[in-house]
């Protein structure tokens, strides 16, 4: 009689295994049902290049805006400029007088000269609305382009169409004049009876409207030959001879 292999004791298991029996391994060809990786991100090139095309345009339209801004000021100020472009002021020597005039060893190597002047300037500003500021004034006496005394103003303001007298006291004391200009007054005098003196006057200047305003500019007042009665070498004082004296008036715009 054939022998019939017995039955295990191991029950059937059908579907999920049965408790303490381990689970088979996947296969190799199972799939796995995890969830996928995202798709890595890559920055599109194009938007970065608009970006870039953007900023490169704002800039641009940025430095238009500004120049355009810079030559229309420019523009405006010119205009303005041409129509409200101030008049100098005029400057007139109306008297000059010399006081303890004296010129020692006027043919020694080493003449000095010690004087007192007393100029007064009439001042008039043309410009009918526009106001002018002098500040930094100096006034200065000379002879031959050598100065013999000079000395400082007091600023002052003037407004449109008047006028102002402008004191200047000029001393000197026993100044070393050079040779040159010894023998020039005391021939001056000598021949003629007066010495011909130039006035100068410097200051910075600015011109003033209620709405606008020029930057300051160094004005320069040249009067010259302002003749002075000294009739010889004994006489200290004099006046000046003849009429007043326009002056020459030069603003470095």
């Amino acid at each position: 009689m054939a022998n019939h292999p017995k039955p295990t004791a191991e029950p059937v298991v059908i579907g999920y295994p049965a408790a303490g029996i381990a689970a088979p391994l996947p296969s190799a060809t199972a799939y796995a049902y995890a969830t996928p990786r995202p798709d890595p991100y890559y920055a599109d090139p194009r938007t970065g290049a608009a970006f870039s095309a953007n900023r490169n345009l704002l800039l641009y339209r940025i430095l238009i805006a500004a120049s355009v801004a810079f030559l229309l000021v420019g523009f405006i100020s010119f205009f303005l400029w041409l129509f409200l472009r101030p008049s100098v002021p005029v400057f007139i020597v109306s008297s000059a007088t010399v006081s303890a005039f004296n010129l020692s060893s006027p043919s020694g190597p080493t003449p000095q000269l010690s004087s007192s002047f007393d100029l007064a300037l009439n001042v008039s500003n043309p410009n009918k609305k526009m106001g002018v500021n002098y500040f930094h004034v100096a006034a200065a006496v000379a002879y031959d382009g050598v100065i013999l005394a000079e000395t400082a103003l007091s600023p002052f303001y003037q407004e449109g169409r008047t006028s102002t007298t402008l004191q200047a006291p000029l001393a000197t004391r026993q100044e070393y004049v050079g040779l040159d200009v010894a023998e020039g007054i005391s021939h001056d005098r000598a021949t003629s009876g007066a010495v011909r003196f130039d006035v100068m006057v410097e200051a910075w200047v600015w011109f003033k409207t209620s709405a606008w305003s020029t930057s300051s500019s160094v004005m320069k007042v040249y009067c010259e030959g302002i003749t002075i009665s000294l009739i010889n070498d004994t006489v200290t004082s004099g006046s000046m001879a003849g009429p007043t004296k326009q002056c020459q008036v030069n603003i470095g715009w």
